[in-house]
């Protein structure tokens, strides 16, 4: 969840600096210091991350990003984490049951802290 806070984070900053609106990638985030190398890697905490970046910045398909994390290892002793995290540019964090150890592309779950 601190990881997902971190690239929502980062995102917002990228977006109202060079982003000029645009949201960045992992590497994007990684080259303006905004997140780690590690957490750039894709795997942090036993967790992989992913950030799926839309829209072109017309009106009619704005800029948007989605980052998702889920458990390397979702089930088992072996387990990770059992729940998956998204957010979006909302700064909304939502936690689901991990089904998969791919991380989602779309916001999902119920918002933390709501």
């Amino acid at each position: 969840q601190s990881s997902t806070r971190t690239l929502t984070s980062a995102e917002a900053t990228y977006a109202a600096t060079v982003g000029n609106g645009a949201y960045g990638d992992r590497a994007a985030l990684l080259g303006q210091g905004l997140i780690d190398s590690v957490l750039a890697g894709g795997l942090k905490s036993g967790y992989n991350f992913e950030i799926t970046e839309t829209g072109d910045g017309t009106s009619a398909s704005p800029y948007a990003y989605v980052t998702g994390a889920a458990p390397a290892v979702f089930s088992g002793v072996a387990a990770t984490g059992t729940r998956q995290f998204t957010s979006d540019a909302t700064g909304v964090i939502y936690a689901a049951s991990a089904t998969t150890s791919t991380a989602p592309t779309t916001t999902s779950g119920t918002p933390i802290g709501q």
